[in-house]
């Protein structure tokens, strides 16, 4: 007698049911894990400009600052050597480095005191201290917040209420 190799309509059945289970469940947590992903690198952009901004100003020995391309934060910024210490952009001042807008959906919002800029001395430490709220897209409930003393020292943070954090 031959024996039959091969599978039954019933157990491929249930093969697919188990494996569309697991699909569903793994979705969700693979979705959140994208935009978190998402959300730490916008962080990590504002980041690596602080940190430009701060190795600019003690290796020209003047101050050099991060500020805000247009209105919003949101549409970009851009590191620049304050000439003049104007505290502000002037025009035949050298841009050091720029960053484009943030991905669609996510939110930056500052501290009153960084509505504009952040400035560096020549001995690296910042202008004031405050920090930069970086929120997920809608439904995500995920945050970061950019953290710079007055001693020039970024880190960014997860702590807090999403709720609070991000209104």
């Amino acid at each position: 007698m031959k024996k039959n190799t091969g599978f039954t309509l019933l157990e491929l059945v249930m093969s697919m049911a188990i494996v569309a289970i697991m699909v569903t469940m793994a979705i969700p947590s693979m979705l959140s894990t994208v935009s978190d992903s998402r959300l730490t690198s916008q962080a990590n952009g504002l980041v690596l400009s602080l940190n430009a901004a701060r190795s600019e100003s003690i290796k020209r020995g003047k101050i050099v600052a991060v500020g805000r391309t247009s209105t919003d934060w949101r549409d970009g910024w851009q590191v620049f050597v304050d000439e003049n210490a104007s505290l502000a952009f002037d025009a035949g001042e050298e841009v050091v480095h720029t960053s484009g807008p943030i991905k669609e959906g996510f939110t930056v919002t500052p501290t009153a005191i960084f509505a504009d800029m952040v400035a560096y001395r020549p001995d690296g430490r910042s202008s004031s201290s405050g920090t930069f709220t970086f929120c997920s897209q809608a439904g995500a409930a995920q945050f970061r917040q950019v953290v710079i003393a007055e001693t020039g020292r970024i880190q960014t943070e997860e702590t807090g209420d999403f709720a609070t954090a991000c209104p």
